[in-house]
């Protein structure tokens, strides 16, 4: 079941029902995280890709969620930073769902990076010992893959 993306801060929110909704946002995240997970090591770019869509459409849910006054807060080159509610009733469940998702971000970043180095190692063996690894214009050269064919 998909949680509907806030359309506005959620400032007016009393702080329980704002750990709640941060609460099942989280785990609407932490899901698609693990289907995402399941996708990179079952090798299925298109599950990957929808979990990421998701992914990306939860992480603007918790931006508004929990945006302070309707404004988002950015730190330059780092993404969104999220505050949390300094008054969280429910804070002890809302903290054990955010360390969760935040191991399992961690876990999907780093078999996206070997991933990644697979697919150049993969990459590198089709190619060949003939393979021009130089610019552009070194493959049309005599020298290049071009120039022997």
């Amino acid at each position: 079941m998909q949680t509907p993306l806030p359309t506005e801060s959620a400032s007016g929110m009393g702080p329980a029902t704002l750990a709640e909704e941060g609460i099942a946002v989280l785990q609407e995240l932490e899901a698609s995280l693990l289907a995402s997970i399941r996708a990179v090591l079952g090798h299925d770019a298109s599950v990957l890709e929808l979990a990421t869509r998701d992914q990306l459409r939860l992480r603007r849910a918790l931006e508004i969620l929990w945006a302070r006054d309707g404004k988002l807060s950015r730190i330059t080159g780092r993404g969104t930073q999220f505050t949390l509610p300094a008054n969280t009733e429910c804070d002890d469940p809302l903290r054990v769902v955010q360390i969760r998702v935040l191991h399992l971000g961690k876990v999907q970043s780093a078999l996206l990076r070997r991933e990644q180095r697979w697919i150049n190692v993969l990459a590198n063996l089709v190619a060949g010992p003939e393979a021009s690894y130089g610019s552009s214009s070194n493959r049309n050269s005599v020298g290049g893959v071009a120039g022997r064919w």
